[in-house]
């Protein structure tokens, strides 16, 4: 039903409507036994996509329409179908849609009683899995930086899940040959509408982080900064209308103007949005979610809470809410040097720009598996726009 209602919200042949249709695919097929559906809504995605000349999404269309193809008695044409879409999948360098369609076609194939060819298929869905626990394996090696980091916080009785270590003190285990870790549960839930009160604790929370993270001894760079902007832009820019096109181009030359070397920098959480917040009543009781954390500009980091914590659903801004954590943070940890203060609206839009394209890039490139959330990119842009057009009134909230 959503993602039916998000199709009359986007243009019929539009990529995001392919995007949402192969998505639908999926879901008729696998949870709803929709075989028409699913193969309708496979055969419109492929059409746009291959309109658009975008393989990636061509790659993941085809490997949704085997199914229905196999389960409506088609197994040569679901064959052929596995066969365009492992081909194209592989060009393309997409791992997962490589993984799913060797699947799909192992199922095809094993229908028409081709042993031999099946166990090929299944064998390469496994390799195809195999380059993709190559990467989490990379992603493996930050993780010390961010448990390491959670028991230091907790230690010096900041509110974070303290990670729990084996006899030696080791917080980063293996669990069926993946990377693993316990970590201790916290009391109380995230707010959506928080008060001024609540704006307060989180500011005082990000003092408390940027003051006692001066000791942390390990570093870690942030990789979601300007050098993965210019990547993620040159990905997505294609799909985007030719005014957003121009928005982020515009922003991108923008933000390369500025060099913030002179800025304080420390430890951040770079990601401390409402939902990683835990509260009863107006009293925080922790934080979590810090793998996104690195050490960058601590101003940024405030702006980046601040454009989740006090905005308004059309971009706009809830200043007193920003007054209240700004306060926080400046009267009882840090006050706000002058070139911070003239970077605060610069460091709005820098964090608005990163989100919006995080969520651009989940939405077109999406990661395979059926829990997987896709959060609305608009929500960012609105926001950028916002700091755009009140510059002026956002470098008045120091004053």
């Amino acid at each position: 039903h959503l993602l039916a209602r998000a199709l009359e919200l986007v243009p019929r042949e539009s990529l995001q409507a392919a995007y949402l249709l192969s998505r639908l695919a999926g879901v008729l097929i696998y949870e709803l036994d929709d075989i028409k559906g699913s193969r309708e809504a496979a055969m419109e995605s492929i059409t746009i996509a291959r309109r658009e000349n975008d393989e990636i999404l061509e790659a993941r269309s085809l490997a949704n329409l085997v199914t229905p193809l196999r389960l409506d008695h088609r197994p040569r044409e679901a064959i052929d179908t596995g066969i365009k879409a492992t081909k194209i999948a592989q060009s393309v360098g997409d791992v997962q849609s490589e993984q799913r369609a060797h699947w799909v076609l192992a199922q095809a194939l094993l229908t028409v009683g081709e042993p031999d060819r099946t166990r090929s298929h299944a064998d390469a869905a496994f390799q195809a899995a195999e380059k993709s626990r190559v990467f989490e394996a990379l992603e493996a090696t930050e993780l010390p930086y961010f448990l390491e980091l959670m028991a230091f916080l907790a230690e010096h009785n900041i509110p974070s899940a303290h990670p729990i270590g084996d006899d030696n003190g080791t917080y980063l285990r293996q669990l069926n040959g993946r990377p693993a870790a316990l970590v201790r549960r916290l009391k109380g839930f995230s707010v959506k509408a928080p008060t001024v009160q609540q704006c307060f604790a989180i500011g005082e929370f990000i003092g408390r982080i940027h003051t006692v993270g001066k000791q942390f001894r390990l570093y870690r760079e942030n990789d979601r900064g300007p050098s993965w902007w210019r990547q993620t832009a040159a990905k997505v820019l294609s799909k985007l209308t030719s005014d957003d096109a121009s928005l982020l181009t515009e922003e991108l030359a923008y933000q390369s103007q500025f060099r913030h070397h002179k800025l304080s920098r420390g430890v951040i959480h770079a990601d401390l949005f409402r939902d990683n917040a835990l509260f009863v009543g107006d009293q925080l009781t922790g934080v979590i979610d810090f793998y996104y954390a690195c050490n960058d500009a601590l101003i940024y980091d405030l702006a980046v809470t601040a454009n989740d914590w006090c905005n308004v659903e059309n971009g706009d801004f809830y200043t007193d809410r920003a007054r209240a954590m700004l306060h926080a943070y400046t009267e009882q940890f840090r006050p706000i040097a002058p070139e911070e203060q003239d970077a605060w609206p610069v460091m709005l839009r820098a964090g608005a720009l990163r989100f919006w394209l995080s969520r651009l890039h989940d939405m077109y490139f999406p990661r395979q598996g059926e829990i997987t959330h896709i959060k609305d990119p608009d929500v960012f842009k609105l926001i950028l726009r916002h700091r755009i057009e009140h510059a002026a009134e956002l470098r008045d909230l120091w004053d």
